[in-house]
């Protein structure tokens, strides 16, 4: 995964996704461990305090192997946790910018047909949430997203005539602005905007679009008020 050295951002090459009996390149990996290790070098105190560091180190291990295995483009400081989990296809995009936290036990959800995730910068994915698509998802930038959130572009069909397991996926896209904050437990669903410095309060389900500076609470979510 290339590091461009003026802007720190790591792009995932064409190509680094092995087929069956493809010889990998292993430019992209040499480049990565190269990184990693001035990384680690640089991060290296010189008081003598090394062991104290380790669980910085192992962090970086984590994010480092993580980001090369299923981002296509990161920026600087990004963090995963050990336990973030992610299910991509293999034609999947998930770009995310400078400063994004990804916290313990999220899980990714990636799969057909066009799925495509952008994460803004300085956004905290929180524990356990769970982001879902099949189209798109943007979340903007300055985001703060609380435990056990879950956003989904996509639901099930309901006709009548078909049982539900056996109709295709009704697709469509979840837009969130920047310096927004979702509560913990909150729902977002498809073909939902969420504008720049909305608020969703804990355990909304939010199934239609929020406006700007909107405070929305309840299932389905209602604007109460909006920000000062």
């Amino acid at each position: 995964m290339p590091r461009n050295p003026s802007t720190g951002v790591y792009s995932k090459p064409a190509g680094t996704t092995p087929s069956v009996g493809q010889v990998i390149d292993p430019a992209p990996w040499n480049a990565l461990t190269t990184d990693l290790g001035n990384e680690i070098t640089n991060s290296l105190p010189r008081d003598g305090s090394a062991p104290m560091i380790a669980p910085l180190l192992i962090q970086r291990l984590v994010t480092a192997y993580k980001r090369f295995r299923y981002f296509t483009a990161a920026g600087k400081n990004l963090v995963v946790k050990r336990s973030a989990e992610f299910r991509l296809v293999s034609h999947a995009v998930l770009e995310v910018g400078d400063n994004v936290t990804i916290q313990d036990q999220s899980f990714f959800q990636l799969t057909m047909p066009e799925p495509k995730v952008f994460i803004g910068n300085n956004t905290v994915i929180g524990r356990r949430n769970i982001i879902t698509a099949k189209n798109r998802i943007s979340i903007g930038n300055d985001v703060l997203i609380g435990s056990d959130v879950q956003i989904i572009d996509h639901g099930h069909g309901m006709r009548r005539d078909t049982p539900i397991r056996l109709q295709k996926a009704e697709i469509g896209t979840v837009e969130i602005g920047n310096d927004v904050w979702i509560g913990a437990g909150a729902k977002i669903l498809v073909n939902v905007k969420i504008g720049n410095g909305a608020v969703i309060g804990a355990n909304a389900v939010v199934i239609s679009d929020i406006p700007e500076y909107g405070v929305a609470v309840g299932s389905p979510a209602r604007v109460v008020k909006y920000r000062e």
